[in-house]
């Protein structure tokens, strides 16, 4: 498990579906995927190295 879920709850266990605290965690999961895939995506593209979609 990550080191930023044990810090944030202390267990080693990810939170229930049901729960609030795991669409919070899986918000924060995407937004930060988005923040860092983005640059790099985008250096791609005006590199022409990959292709679009």
């Amino acid at each position: 498990m990550s080191h930023s879920h044990v810090l944030a709850f202390g267990v080693e266990f990810m939170p229930p579906p049901s729960d609030i605290a795991f669409v919070f965690l899986m918000q924060i999961g995407v937004i930060l995927g988005f923040l860092t895939g983005y640059p790099m995506v985008a250096w791609l593209l005006s590199r022409g190295t990959k292709a679009t979609v």
